[in-house]
């Protein structure tokens, strides 16, 4: 007989227990705690960014990163980082301005982090940044030379300019004779900071024109002046300083003191053989003022001033013979040059001299 069971089963309670997992979360707060009242600074300078958090959770690897709002106070976009501290604890953060800020009141500051990602609110309170901008220059003299020299200042509204991230250069630009600087010619330029005074000289060839300007513009960060805001005459020089005249002195005038290689203004003739500048052109002018006086040219080029300047006078086919050469004044330094040597130099003027040469003179 084969017997089957069939097993009974009674009701049975079966547990299930799940496990849970807690996680605890931690908020962190990130203030600045200064600059919270209203400030100013200029555009390139540097600022501290100091912030607090709570509480200290942030990983050891955590950056902190200061960033300056747009110029309306807004973070919307992508905000400017300012300055970088790698910290997992309250502190100070270096900060660099931009050199190219605008110049707002309206700007904010705030600080990030990167482990946890955490965006602090801003500072609380709107900070003005001055731009960094040239005022317009000006210009020493309205009339200069083909290859003369010019002097340009300039100033600052309110801000030097800063030599991060390289040396700043201030160049002087001269637009065309019209005035347009869309293709200008550098003709000065100043390394700094701050406002100065450029010493440039007008490029040899420049075409002669009554309309020129000049405007100042520098490198760091990129910012334009206005130009000069008065018209300036460029004029063509006349006369060669290296020929001697025949039978009459070819007198050339600098715009310098004793200085005979640069800033050549013009000339004028003189047919006497013995001659005195006075009778061509009085003690408180320049000689720019010499008119024509029979056979002896008057003075072409440009204006020079009273003070200042040098003349060479120079002549060939002196007729033969033994000359005895007075001085009998000068105002400045004075050297007498016969056949290319120098027989006579005084280096103080307002005296005079007698007999500084005696001898024979040649027509070459």
């Amino acid at each position: 007989m084969k017997l089957i069971y069939f097993p009974k089963f009674k009701n049975t309670a079966f547990c299930v227990i799940f496990l849970l997992s807690f996680v605890k979360t931690y908020s962190q707060t990130l203030v600045i705690t200064s600059p919270v009242a209203t400030a100013s600074y200029c555009a390139g300078t540097v600022v501290n960014i100091n912030y607090s958090i709570s509480p200290s959770t942030f990983s050891a690897a955590n950056v902190f990163s200061a960033q300056i709002s747009d110029n309306t106070g807004s973070f919307a976009g992508a905000p400017t980082t300012i300055g970088v501290l790698t910290s997992s604890v309250s502190g100070t953060i270096p900060s660099t301005l931009p050199s190219t800020l605008l110049t707002s009141g309206l700007y904010r500051f705030r600080v990030i982090s990167s482990a946890p990602a955490t965006f602090g609110s801003d500072n609380g309170a709107d900070q003005t940044i001055v731009s960094l901008n040239i005022n317009a220059p000006t210009v020493t003299g309205s009339s200069f030379c083909q290859s003369g020299t010019l002097t340009v200042t300039y100033s600052l509204p309110s801000c030097n300019f800063v030599n991060t991230p390289s040396a700043n250069v201030f160049s002087v630009q001269l637009s065309n004779a019209s005035g347009n600087f869309s293709s200008p010619v550098v003709i000065g330029t100043l390394t700094t900071i701050s406002g100065g005074a450029i010493v440039c000289t007008i490029p040899p060839g420049t075409p002669p024109g009554t309309g020129y300007r000049v405007r100042v513009v520098s490198s760091s960060p990129a910012t334009i002046s206005p130009d000069n805001g008065t018209n300036i005459t460029v004029v063509a020089v006349t006369g060669n300083p290296l020929v001697f005249g025949n039978g009459t002195w070819n007198v050339y005038c600098y715009n310098s003191r004793n200085d005979f290689t640069t800033n050549y203004s013009g000339f004028y003739t003189e047919s006497l053989l013995s001659f005195n500048t006075t009778s061509r052109w009085a003690t408180n002018a320049s000689p720019s003022s010499v008119v024509a006086s029979g056979p002896s040219n008057a003075y072409t080029g440009c204006s020079i001033p009273v003070g200042n300047i040098s003349f060479s006078s120079k002549r060939t086919n002196i007729p033969c013979g033994h000359y005895r050469i007075d001085i009998n004044a000068h105002r400045q330094e004075v050297t007498l040059i016969i056949n290319g040597l120098a027989v006579f130099t005084h280096s103080v003027g307002g005296d005079a001299h007698t007999g500084v040469y005696n001898g024979m003179i040649v027509p070459t």
